[in-house]
Parts: C-alpha cells; sequence; structure tokens
C-alpha cells in the first residue's frame, strides 16, 4: 500500500523598472503534480500546469497607483483560463 506525492516546479520570472513611475513583472511557470499509488489512481495521476503572465505598476501620483495584469493558465484536467487583474491603491 505504498503512496507517494511530488512536485516539479519550474519558473522564469522578468522585472524591468522602465521609468520612477513604471515597472513591469512578466514570466512562464511550468509545475507538475503526481501521484504514485498502489491503491488509488490506478497506479499514477499527474496534472500540468502551464501559465504565462505580466502586471504593469504606473505610479500615476505620489499617493495613487494602477495595478493591471494577468495569467493565462492551460492545465491537463481543467480549461484553460485567463485571469485579468486592475487595481487602484
Amino acid at each position: 500500500n505504498t503512496q507517494h506525492l511530488s512536485w516539479i516546479i519550474s519558473k522564469w520570472q522578468d522585472t524591468m523598472q522602465w521609468s520612477d513611475t513604471l515597472r513591469t513583472v512578466s514570466g512562464v511557470s511550468f509545475r507538475r503534480d503526481q501521484v504514485d499509488s498502489q491503491t488509488y489512481f490506478n497506479g499514477q495521476v499527474h496534472n500540468d500546469t502551464y501559465r504565462l503572465f505580466a502586471n504593469a505598476e504606473w505610479r500615476m501620483t505620489s499617493y495613487l497607483l494602477l495595478n493591471a495584469g494577468g495569467m493565462y493558465e492551460v492545465e491537463d484536467t481543467n480549461d484553460n483560463a485567463f485571469s485579468p487583474r486592475v487595481a487602484l491603491n
């Protein structure tokens, strides 16, 4: 009755400071979740997830920051998804 859970994660991220008021962060990542079991999942099951993301921060004034970005995910076991984000702080 042996069970084993493992993850593989690989990520690349780049941050650019374009000016005193503009900064961007972008990158890609890969993740594999895997379970090995003699009792469950017919022996083995895994899910691969690929992500692409980008974010921009614009300092509009000394007290106001606009943050906008998004992430696109592709998975083996779920539908592809885009998650946008916008915030004013």
